[in-house]
């Protein structure tokens, strides 16, 4: 049996390869071949989280025996870690602080589908925001994390009880565990979240008086950069040229959720969103208001049949928060998925119009948003 020192000395550091990452998978891999319950604990972890699209493989246990692999060749492509059992293969591809290649997990499926077709191809990287290209299961370093620190006691060889330890400062150290109050992330990328936020604001401003399908005659755009929000707020008119929320419909960036209490909903990443806002006049009334409820009622039948990755949220109907009257309705998106591939302003100007008039849509073209408009401008 290869030691654990041993296993750490396979890699050379090479040009444009993360060594960190090299280095926490052999780790990872040694610990999973000589450490046969947290290797089950995984594998069940793997079956459950994927619950139901097993794919054919069949269903690990414990007389099976599981071999862990790092490096393998995939014809000139080498995915991190390969499982492998009798009916059963797990592919893995790790990463720390980079993004996965193009078309990096599909150069997987390619080799693997001519060799077997009961698989399934897993990526674990250090934050959410770098899961991509449709892998079967996409897990963070934490996930590992809290496994591994919840189950480490199962482990019966206590003469490896310290390499289990010591992957969990590893992982700590790098800023791959559990969240800290200040993460490694955080501190890489400060200065380009600054960046961000400032050319999100010019894109906005650049966007601001396109031709978007609400009556200009009741509505009012202006930017707004308040609320933990960024983007175009519309405001109905009134009469002494005043503006208010009767409703307010906004469009933008949903950059922080505290203000809205919605962080629970941002745990993905940062949000492209249409957000109803209502102003506090209404909030004692709107809720019984026969107009609202039809236009919730709409928007919940709408959600999910649109398959555009706009998704409906009710604030309000949700039993598990604390409801923050202001702002009741969101569509929502991720950033990621509204940017992903753009390279010039000019590409992510197009692609933000095109998303906020086909979810500006979604809401006014619903049978009741009128009803709902007149409701509230009395």
């Amino acid at each position: 049996m290869e030691s654990f020192l041993g296993s750490l000395r396979r890699y050379r550091p090479r040009e444009n390869t993360d060594s960190l990452e090299n280095f926490i998978t052999e780790a990872f891999a040694w610990i999973l071949n000589n450490s046969p319950e947290l290797s089950e604990e995984l594998v069940k972890s793997i079956q459950r989280k994927i619950d139901g699209n097993w794919k054919g493989l069949s269903e690990y246990s414990r007389d099976k025996d599981i071999h862990w692999s790092t490096q393998e060749d995939f014809n000139g492509k080498r995915p991190d870690m390969v499982a492998r059992w009798d009916g059963g293969t797990l592919v893995f591809e790790h990463k720390t602080w980079s993004n996965l290649s193009p078309n990096q997990l599909e150069n997987y499926r390619r080799f693997i589908e001519e060799s077997t077709e009961a698989y399934q191809l897993i990526i674990i990287t250090a934050h959410r925001s770098q899961h991509s290209q449709n892998p079967d299961l996409a897990l963070c370093w934490y996930d590992i994390y809290e496994l591994f620190n919840d189950k480490k006691d199962q482990v019966k060889n206590r003469n490896y009880s310290w390499v289990v330890d010591d992957f969990l400062n590893l992982l700590s150290s790098e800023g791959l565990g559990p969240p800290a109050p200040v993460r490694h992330s955080s501190i890489l990328f400060y200065q380009e979240a600054l960046e961000m936020k400032s050319n999100l604001k010019d894109l906005v401003k650049r966007n601001l008086e396109h031709d978007w399908p609400l009556d200009r005659t009741k509505y009012f755009a202006e930017i707004q950069d308040a609320f933990g929000r960024l983007g175009i707020q519309f405001s109905r008119k009134s009469d002494n040229a005043s503006r208010s929320w009767k409703p307010g419909i906004f469009i933008g960036f949903l950059l922080d959720g505290r203000d809205h209490s919605v962080t629970h909903r941002m745990k993905e990443g940062l949000k492209m969103a249409l957000i109803v806002s209502i102003d506090k006049a209404f909030h004692k009334d709107y809720p019984g208001m026969s107009g609202y409820q039809k236009l919730v009622n709409e928007l919940k039948m709408l959600d999910g049949s649109t398959n555009d990755g706009w998704s409906f949220y009710d604030h309000q109907g949700d039993q598990g928060v604390s409801p923050n009257m202001w702002h009741p309705l969101y569509f929502e998106k991720l950033m990621l998925d509204v940017f992903r591939g753009s390279v010039t302003a000019d590409e992510q100007d197009v692609r933000f119009r095109a998303e906020a008039v086909r979810v500006i849509n979604h809401l006014v073209s619903t049978d009741s948003f009128v009803e709902f408009e007149n409701e509230l401008f009395i």
